[in-house]
């Protein structure tokens, strides 16, 4: 739903304070209510996170913008829509703040590692890529937005893990678990030459299928491992000797785990995987426009550390469509004080002027720089 992904989780919101306006020529915050404040650069923040939404919703022909007339979003003008966006976040941020307080909640030591990872390492490629300093947001705003998150991701734990809330039973997850994931392994053999980055010919193409048909009449048949004819295949696949000996040394094929509805899985291996083949069942062959494959699978169910390890992500998939729904019903709820200061001054349309100046000025000290 936004620029940065939030991790699906889950909040409940407190009594807030009564909706006031602010007025005056204080434009340090955006909104805030009695628990937390949207500082200026954090609304920018969340500003920038609408905007490219809106961009990544709107077709563009040459020259135009999500701010050329006429653009819409749900039959809202882009400017209105980035700016209805914006404001969700913010009063979401407040809501996050107001029941992280309410319920007691800390961040940890651990906790703050991981903030202080995340804007280590965002921070530097957004601020290159948006361009955050040009468009007023701080390392310190984009830290708040993580520090966020983190208590987003928390009260979710707090509802729904062990001991929650709401907590979602054991043996519910385990039930999940068993009808929606599959453990297999599985050997790529693509269709694009490694050497030179060229598509194969029809005729590599078929080689290459009668190649798997082989691999795979060697498993079924002979009782090969999957892992045998992975290695085999790896070396005879590898353009050096140090890579070749390389991939000698690795003799076993990882396992893979899918979930059933994972959105970036292609068809053809949603097919196969959960489908066509069968736990404990023979290797299968099948191919897509990228690869032909080699798979095989097992019973993710056997190991009792496969559920743990899928434990969260299976809490995630279970209760995020409900959770997102309490999320925008508590969002919606937040009253709060609105600097109107804070909010005509820094608008969609001046942000993007403001950053198209700053590309243009850093463009032209960059051929001046190379002129000289």
């Amino acid at each position: 739903m936004s620029l940065f992904k939030k991790i699906v989780a889950g909040i409940t919101v407190a009594a807030l304070t009564v909706s006031l306006t602010a007025c005056g020529g204080d434009t340090s915050w955006a909104y805030k209510d009695n628990n937390a404040t949207v500082t200026s650069g954090l609304y920018l923040y969340y500003l920038t996170q609408a905007t490219s939404q809106a961009e990544s919703q709107v077709e563009l022909q040459d020259k135009e913008t999500v701010f050329t007339k006429g653009k819409e979003i749900d039959g809202k003008s882009t400017t209105d829509w980035i700016k209805e966006e914006t404001e969700k976040a913010c009063k979401q941020y407040l809501a996050v703040e107001a029941q992280f307080k309410e319920l007691g909640l800390e961040l940890t030591d651990e906790d703050q590692e991981t903030i202080d990872q995340q804007v280590d390492y965002y921070y530097p490629s957004f601020d290159q890529y948006y361009m955050f300093s040009a468009r007023g947001i701080g390392e310190s705003s984009y830290r708040l937005s993580v520090e966020n998150n983190i208590k987003y991701s928390k009260l979710f734990e707090k509802y729904y893990k062990a001991g929650g809330i709401e907590e979602v039973p054991e043996s519910e997850m385990k039930t999940f678990f068993q009808d929606n994931y599959a453990k297999v392994k599985v050997i790529t053999l693509s269709k694009t030459n490694s050497s030179t980055s060229q598509a194969l010919s029809e005729e590599e193409i078929t080689a290459l299928k009668e190649t798997a048909d082989g691999y795979v009449k060697r498993i079924n048949e002979d009782g090969e491992s999957i892992d045998t004819i992975y290695t085999e295949y790896k070396a005879s696949t590898s353009t050096d000797s140090s890579s070749t000996s390389s991939s000698s040394s690795n003799s076993e094929l990882n396992y893979s785990f899918y979930y059933k509805e994972g959105t970036n899985m292609a068809e053809a291996v949603k097919t196969a995987i959960f489908e066509t083949s069968e736990i404990g069942g023979p290797a299968i062959t099948f191919e897509d426009d990228n690869a032909v494959y080699i798979l095989q699978k097992y019973d993710h169910m056997a190991d009792p550390a496969d559920f743990t390890k899928y434990t969260d992500s299976v809490l995630q998939y279970m209760r995020s469509d409900d959770f997102e729904a309490k999320v925008e019903e508590w969002t919606g709820a937040v009253q709060c004080q609105t600097n109107s200061s804070t909010l005509s001054k820094y608008t969609a349309k001046k942000l993007n002027d403001k950053v198209e100046k700053a590309k243009k000025k850093a463009a032209a000290s960059s051929s001046l720089a190379a002129a000289s």
